[in-house]
């Protein structure tokens, strides 16, 4: 018999030091990764029983780099304002008057941004938001992983229609 272990998922933030060995700026502190983090765990436990959530992949876009790397990355084809998360999958009209959509893109943000200016996007991200739901896809800003966990249950349930983004 096979015994499946249930995790509760707490996404923790530890402080990163004041200042870095280097230079003495100040690191920020990593807020959206323990979500992601977590959000990619449940849809990992999730997949047998949910199986497109295998498919759930991220977009590994911001992040600090250096000038080298970032030029690398940049003739590579990485865009700025990409969102963070897509699951490739269409789902159909769910009735005459609601299309269906293309699939399911996602943005995390740290959960203090949700008051903050377009909801803690940038501008690029607003413009890529808009672009997505322009060609049919389905878009959701989250402000923490149950958040985007619930909008990824509603998408795969054909009778829901997950929450739009709104810039």
């Amino acid at each position: 018999m096979t015994t499946v272990r249930r995790y509760i998922m707490r996404p923790t933030c530890s402080p990163r030091s004041s200042s870095s060995a280097r230079g003495g700026r100040a690191k920020r502190r990593d807020l959206e990764g323990p979500h992601g983090r977590a959000l990619v765990q449940w849809a990992d436990l999730s997949a047998p029983t949910q199986p497109a959530l295998a498919f759930l992949l991220h977009i590994p876009n911001g992040g600090a780099r250096s000038a080298r790397v970032g030029a690398e990355l940049k003739r590579q084809g990485v865009r700025r304002g990409v969102w963070d998360y897509l699951l490739p999958m269409a789902r159909p009209p769910v009735a005459p008057a609601v299309a269906g959509y293309a699939g399911l893109w996602i943005e995390l943000k740290e959960p203090g941004e949700r008051g903050a200016a377009r909801g803690g996007l940038s501008k690029h991200q607003v413009a890529f938001g808009r672009f997505v739901q322009a060609h049919g896809y389905a878009a959701v800003v989250a402000y923490d992983w149950t958040e985007a966990r619930d909008a990824l249950l509603a998408y795969l349930d054909a009778g829901a229609v997950p929450l739009f983004f709104v810039p």
